[in-house]
């Protein structure tokens, strides 16, 4: 029998990854390759090392890629490699993936797989090992006589723990016949008597909640660092010396993706029952299994002790232990809490890092632009995080509170330390926005070449660059970073972006107010700005709002003038929280806007914006400055413009300073982050980092192609047909693709459609791009999708994965919703 456990322990390696090295330098387990090669292809490095390589090679490249069903086993009669240098040494070391070799772990142990094989005799099999290794059949020896033949016959399995288990997660088949065949029950009353359970269970329905609560709770309290309450001690559990069968069967339950959905449902209900939550919500260390899911809580509220006592080694500990933990992925809440505390080390982490800042101005831009623009990036998504979590804990509170006063302080004093850098703007060996135009635009149009321009209102450079990240999957892209136009006031700064605008604009009074003109034609509103461009190019050009590319994908002058408001309008308009998610809702327009000119053969596309943005999502009472008096033709939250008392909380400037063309002489930008009006968290009219460096994003469509060599399958709780129970499904997802060993991530556009109406997307999560909704996932690995489905829909449809550049279909799976009531 320990010969067919190993082989099955070994087989079950391949259920995530198809390729394992074994290394057995003393030849134990070489005897065991035929049972292996039943299942596997077995390449034994015995016969020739660089023959074996060679097969390696055309196995892995050659036949895997054409057929997912496919595992590999490589036999290295060697050591396995120790150190990094023993790991570079060893050619086959990567096709472990640096994660799949045995043995790795303890379970892999000879002696561990044998105690979990019989675990009974635990003792017996200490003894054995205390003397010398035992050979298979010493093993098979000690465990005869304790065998269950009609539970063998029944279940399938051939070992205490796999008949156990295959009660506890039977199949259809498996659950017919222990309910049609009653002769079972003693066997199973002197296998669970050997783990110390007396049974009074007469159903076969009775077993099974019997088993259950029984190795849930063993589980709990063998892992319990604690006393365990008086209250609790009369409930049964499994005896001491069983602790590892118990752990080892719950833990292969937890990992299976068939049985997964069923062991939350069941840890769930008896945590319900029991009142696990509150009889133990006070404690701070409840072990390292997380057997329930208010266990998991635990762990977040020890995260955010750690991240408050600035222990961000420890920190990043429990964010990758947490990795292995089953409750986020099976509950979208703690998904999100733990998304969040990931995005908070981020921040941590950069924030902490003491470095002494350049004093010149052109330095500090190309260290924002390099590295610390990551810190708004991070608060950004931390903020839409925060904003999607539907309760709130005191740990939450305490972490958002942290993490927000952290932000605020460091990018403070980053601001202060920008400000007093700049003696004149825009800034010596930066791109400005008033060039854009006839830099980027016009020698295409010379050279006949059909380009696009998008004119985005508030595109925030770490937008841009989160956006390069994802876009560069599918296209060639570069971000650069330009000086807007200041004051950066939507009106004068979109001018700013026409043709010829260095030469042409102005900025002058009308009506007691500071006006932007073009060629001295006023140029206040988008209508105005349309005129000129047709005014200079005629028919060559045609401008549209994104609404209407997506809506109209037949015109294609050549020039497409795309505009859209949408960031700019969310933040102006709405709350934080809100702002947030029509702002990734326009970005991911964005991106569909990129797809659709692709198509409409626009070979380059150039994106500009007028500003970026500062957002604060708590108003401080200090945030609040008194406007100095005087004759403002522009009186904005964050600058002011005409004549009138300088501010020490201001700085100023003169028109000619500032590179702006105007008879008014005088303009003033507040100091650090403050605003000339009250419980404003949303504002974009000052000089920052945040505010006047903008992105520039030069597109290549013609370089892009679809993902080749790509093979999907998505499954829901194990299968490729099934009912979905809830509105937030958890969708597993398997990739691989030709040549990629898993290194290099994949760009997949996953939606739930019904008649060809899109009625589900991904939610937020480590896969899935916030900004665009694409799901970025590796090769060679499982992961899970979290769905958020259509409150109003109720019937049949189908899980598409496709590329999202060609919409070239990978796989699909055909669900149904049967919601309970």
């Amino acid at each position: 029998m320990i010969r067919e456990y190993i082989i099955k322990h070994i087989q079950d390696r391949l259920n995530s990854n198809k390729v394992l090295v074994i290394y057995d330098n003393k030849q134990f387990y070489s005897e065991l390759l035929p049972g292996l090669a039943e299942n596997s292809k077995v390449i034994d490095l015995r016969e020739s090392v660089l023959y074996a390589r060679e097969s390696t090679y055309e196995f892995f490249n050659s036949v895997m890629p054409n057929d997912k069903n496919k595992s590999l086993i490589i036999y290295s009669p060697f050591e396995a490699p120790y150190d990094e240098q023993e790991k570079i040494e060893d050619p086959f070391y990567i096709f472990t993936l640096g994660v799949n070799y045995f043995p790795k772990t303890a379970s892999d142990r000879y002696q561990t797989m044998c105690m979990a094989c019989f675990p009974h005799k635990e003792q017996e099999i200490n003894e054995l090992f205390n003397q010398s290794i035992p050979d298979f059949d010493t093993i098979d020896a000690l465990g005869d006589g304790n065998s269950y033949a009609k539970l063998q016959v029944l279940t399938g399995g051939k070992s205490e723990k796999e008949i156990l288990q295959a009660i506890m997660i039977s199949s259809d088949e498996q659950e017919d016949k222990l309910k049609q065949d009653k002769t079972w029950f003693n066997e199973y009353k002197k296998l669970v008597q050997l783990l110390g359970i007396k049974t009074s269970a007469k159903t076969y329905e009775q077993v099974k909640d019997e088993l259950w609560r029984i190795m849930l709770f063993s589980e709990f309290v063998f892992d319990l660092p604690i006393p365990l309450p008086q209250k609790f001690q009369s409930i049964p559990i499994v005896k001491e010396n069983s602790n590892t069968l118990v752990i080892e069967l719950l833990k292969n339950i937890r990992n299976n993706k068939f049985s997964e959905q069923i062991y939350v449902e069941r840890a769930n209900n008896l945590e319900n029952q029991l009142s696990l939550s509150n009889e133990f919500k006070n404690e701070t260390n409840l072990g390292s299994i997380a057997t329930f899911a208010f266990e998991d809580n635990t762990y977040f509220n020890h995260f955010v002790s750690l991240i408050s006592q600035n222990d961000l080694k420890r920190a990043e500990t429990v964010i990758k232990q947490n990795k292995e933990n089953i409750w986020p992925q099976h509950d979208e809440e703690r998904k999100k809490m733990w998304l969040m505390a990931s995005y908070a080390l981020k921040i941590s982490q950069i924030t902490s890092e003491k470095s002494k800042y350049p004093k010149d101005t052109k330095l500090i831009v190309e260290l924002y632009t390099s590295k610390l623009y990551e810190v708004d990036l991070f608060q950004r998504k931390f903020e839409m995080t925060l904003s999607q979590i539907i309760s709130g804990t005191d740990a939450i509170e305490l972490l958002s509170d942290r993490i927000r006063d952290t932000y605020r302080n460091f990018i403070g004093e980053l601001q202060k330390i920008f400000l007093e850098s700049i003696s004149q703007w825009p800034i010596d060996g930066i791109d400005r926005n008033l060039q854009v135009f006839n830099k980027y635009i016009t020698p295409n149009l010379k050279g006949k070449k059909k380009i696009a321009y998008i004119l985005v209102d508030a595109l925030r450079y770490e937008i841009a660059k989160d956006l390069e990240q994802t876009l560069s999957k599918h296209f060639t892209i570069e971000v650069t970073a330009s000086c807007a136009y200041v004051p950066t006031v939507t009106k004068y700064a979109m001018a700013a972006l026409l043709p010829n605008a260095e030469s042409v604009l102005s900025l002058d009074r009308k009506d007691g107010k500071l006006e932007p003109f073009i060629e001295g034609k006023i140029a206040t509103t988008l209508q105005a700005r349309r005129s000129y461009f047709k005014e200079k190019l005629g028919d060559r050009c045609e401008i549209i709002s994104l609404d209407e590319l997506l809506n109209n994908n037949k015109i294609s002058p050549d020039l497409l003038v795309v505009t859209t408001t949408e960031i700019d309008g969310a933040g102006e308009n709405l709350t934080v929280s809100t702002a947030l998610a029509a702002i990734q809702q326009s970005i991911n327009n964005l991106v569909k806007g990129l797809l659709v000119l692709k198509k409409l053969g626009y070979e380059k596309v150039i994106i500009a914006t007028d500003h970026g943005f500062m957002l604060y999502p708590i108003f401080s009472p200090g945030d609040n400055i008194k406007k100095p008096t005087g004759d403002w033709a522009l009186q904005k939250s964050r600058c002011l413009a005409g004549m009138g008392k300088d501010s020490e909380n201001c700085v100023s400037f003169n028109a000619s300073n500032i590179g702006v063309n105007s008879t008014v002489e005088q303009f003033q930008f507040l100091k650090n982050f403050a605003v000339f009006e009250k419980n404003t968290q949303f504002f974009h009219e000052g000089i920052s980092l945040q505010e006047a460096i903008v992105p520039i994003i030069e597109i290549t469509t013609s370089n892009s192609s679809f993902q080749a060599g790509i093979e999907i399958t998505l499954t829901y709780r194990g299968k490729s047909e099934n009912s979905v129970t809830t509105r937030r499904p958890i969708i597993d997802l398997m990739c691989f693709q030709e040549g990629n060993m898993g290194f290099d991530p994949i760009s997949i556009k996953i939606e739930a459609k019904a008649d060809s109406i899109v009625i589900g997307e991904p939610v937020e999560s480590e896969e899935v791009n916030s900004l665009t909704k694409l799901v970025e996932v590796y090769p060679q690995r499982a992961h899970k999708i979290p769905f958020a489905l259509s409150d109003n829909f109720e019937g049949k449809f189908q899980i598409i994965a496709s590329d999202p550049v060609t919409a070239k279909e990978f796989a699909t799976l055909s669900l149904e919703t049967n919601y309970l009531d």
